[in-house]
């Protein structure tokens, strides 16, 4: 004859052990109904939080870069063709040390500037491609030498 076995702490089944598996069935209230209790519902252990998933970037975060505008008629971003980009130097100096910041940049960006030379009326060229079903930035993070920090030069609608 099998013998039943249950938890130290669990109470003997009364009804006759005739309530399916995975349900109790306590006092639902003063009327003496019942009501019938999931076994999660009993559970002593805690449910595990649910785990927020990482994003490689938000949404819409370049419009919120930290850094300030870059100083009128410096820069300006072009684009060429569906991915290429083209960052101009509209001033009439060269500019040196110029680097294109990859913090708030798709992962597929390819041949940003890292410490180039721009002459006056030149440019650099760069590929930046959505990715992951994410939009592209709003702008990008331009340093160079002789600017305090690094400023916000817009990409283009397209």
């Amino acid at each position: 004859m099998p013998s039943e076995t249950r938890d130290e702490d669990e109470e003997p089944d009364e009804s006759g052990g005739s309530e399916p598996p995975g349900e109790d069935r306590r006092p639902a209230g003063p009327d003496g109904g019942e009501r019938a209790v999931p076994a999660a519902a009993r559970s002593r252990v805690p449910a595990k939080p649910k785990r927020r998933r990482p994003v490689l970037y938000e949404r819409r975060l370049a419009s919120a870069l930290p850094y300030p505008p870059a100083p009128p008629g410096v820069w300006r971003l072009e684009r060429h063709g569906q991915y290429v980009y083209v960052l101009r130097n509209t001033t009439a100096r060269t500019l040196t040390g110029v680097r294109i910041s990859r913090t708030h940049l798709p992962a597929s960006v390819r041949g940003v500037p890292e410490n180039s030379v721009v002459r006056p009326g030149e440019a650099v060229e760069f590929v930046m491609a959505p990715e992951g079903g994410h939009p592209m930035p709003d702008a990008v993070a331009v340093s160079w030498d002789g600017q305090p920090g690094p400023a916000s030069v817009p990409v283009p609608a397209g």
